[in-house]
């Protein structure tokens, strides 16, 4: 009798030691989140079903891919022409002028109606000479906040004029796309839009878009109208280049710029994913990807991948398909093409 109560006292000690260890003895570690953040994350994942509708990821074009049309975003943009032509069919197009500005069929109107509550982004497409720098403007004030880094020249889009003697470019062609995102839409948001183009050679090209609300009643309202706060925690990249066309043995800079908070960046080629730094490449801390020498092995398509640290869930891909050439065969049927589907 007396060993039985001995082994149940035992057994209670055991059990109140597990339960202390339980209660004060949780190892503190980075990963594990505070109750705000276990908030946000369930907050974020109740979204997570219908995030695809909204996010960039359907609307990035791969150079051979037709891209899926949203309802959110269908109002702003133009609707693709072409879209049975086939995207690997090479044409022959009148070689452009050095230092051009091409801007594509793939844009927003200049006059847009926005419904009030609405989830949609201003889009274009531009065909540009490499070391060009892409500058939203909201009533003449920048849209994107861009921090600057040493070294990474297409981050100094606040003040184009600077970078321009430190970089010149690679004297290639790069096909960009680039975007505004306006969520649960309202008067905050009607104005004029200017997307300016910096060109290495000083020029300087722009096209506005006006933004007003459309007066209407009785539609749905934007999903991050129900929840602004977690519009800052979704990752979107809003500017990627579609083609690069740039001469060999050059260094060129492969732009991915992301918008949101706590998110990650990484850069793809050939099914692996590419180190932060090393002698072929470096990826900066901005995003943008730099091949420091250009050379066939360069040819094909990279993929630029963003990640929520919160939610790993939440991502966002954008592809840019490199294409080296000679300095003899600089206007090349394969850069012809990217901008023949650029005018589509």
């Amino acid at each position: 009798m007396m060993y039985v109560r001995m082994s149940l006292s035992w057994y209670i000690c055991v059990l109140l030691l597990v339960l202390v260890v339980l209660t004060y003895g949780r190892p503190r570690n980075t990963r594990y989140l505070g109750r705000e953040h276990l908030l946000l994350r369930e907050r974020l994942l109740q979204h997570h079903n219908l995030l695809p509708r909204l996010l960039p990821r359907q609307q990035h074009y791969h150079p051979y891919h037709t891209p899926r049309r949203t309802s959110d975003t269908s109002q702003l943009t133009r609707t693709e022409r072409g879209r049975s032509r086939s995207r690997r069919a090479h044409v022959s197009l009148p070689s452009r002028p050095r230092g051009a500005v091409t801007w594509g069929a793939r844009c927003s109107p200049k006059r847009a109606k926005v419904r009030p509550n609405s989830d949609v982004s201003l889009e274009c497409e531009v065909l540009v000479p490499d070391g060009s720098v892409l500058l939203w403007k909201k009533d003449g004030m920048p849209v994107h906040f861009i921090q600057e880094y040493p070294g990474d020249v297409l981050s100094n889009s606040i003040r184009p004029s600077l970078y321009m003697d430190q970089y010149v470019g690679s004297h290639g062609t790069v096909h960009m796309s680039t975007r505004v995102y306006i969520d649960c839409a309202n008067e905050e948001h009607e104005g004029l839009y200017t997307l300016e183009v910096h060109t290495p050679n000083g020029k300087q090209s722009k096209r506005n878009f006006t933004v007003t609300l459309a007066e209407s009643a009785g539609h749905s309202v934007g999903m991050f109208c129900y929840d602004l706060a977690i519009v800052p925690y979704i990752p979107r990249i809003y500017e990627y280049a579609r083609a690069h066309g740039a001469i060999i043995g050059q260094e060129i800079i492969l732009p991915c710029k992301v918008q949101g908070n706590n998110h990650t960046v990484s850069w793809y080629f050939q099914n692996r994913q590419l180190p932060q730094n090393s002698p072929s490449f470096q990826i900066h801390a901005n995003g943008n990807l730099l091949i420091r020498e250009l050379n066939l092995d360069h040819r094909g398509v990279f993929s630029c991948q963003t990640m929520s640290t919160i939610v790993p869930e939440l991502t966002d891909i954008a592809f840019t398909t490199v294409y080296p050439v000679l300095p003899q065969e600089e206007e090349t049927n394969e850069i012809n093409q990217s901008l023949e589907n650029l005018s589509a």
